[in-house]
């Protein structure tokens, strides 16, 4: 099996168990655009829900894992230029992506997986060599 195959499978196996307590969403089925909102995430986010917070957590991460993936597959050519410090948690970007949405409130109005990526990449910009 090849590493792009048992990335899919690891990530399908992993998604489940991860949000097995997450909160339920009106956008929980594809609508041609998005699974989420950017105004559900930030909700997440913002709760005083741990759950909550963990579901934010791990969408952010989810998605910055499934970029690296991404990353494997097309041979480097990367959606989003974000370079995060080793050691780098997912509550730490997760605050990153929550403190962008409370400043750009416009930003709501996007897909949740466009916001991460945006507010990682102007938080987290890669070198230029």
């Amino acid at each position: 099996m090849s590493i792009q195959a048992r990335i899919v499978v690891f990530v399908c196996l992993l998604a489940p168990t991860v949000f097995e307590h997450a909160p339920s969403y009106a956008n929980e089925k594809f609508d041609g655009w998005e699974f989420y909102s950017a105004k559900e995430l930030h909700d997440w986010c913002g709760s005083p829900n741990s759950i909550n917070q963990e579901t934010c957590a791990s969408y952010v991460c989810g998605a910055v894992d499934a970029w690296a993936a991404e990353n494997i597959v097309t041979q480097g050519k990367q959606l989003y230029s974000i370079c995060l410090p080793t050691g780098t948690t997912c509550h730490e970007i997760s605050k990153v992506v929550q403190d962008f949405l409370t400043h750009n409130s416009m930003a709501e109005k996007s897909a949740a997986g466009g916001v991460i990526g945006y507010a990682l990449q102007q938080a987290y910009p890669c070198q230029k060599k």
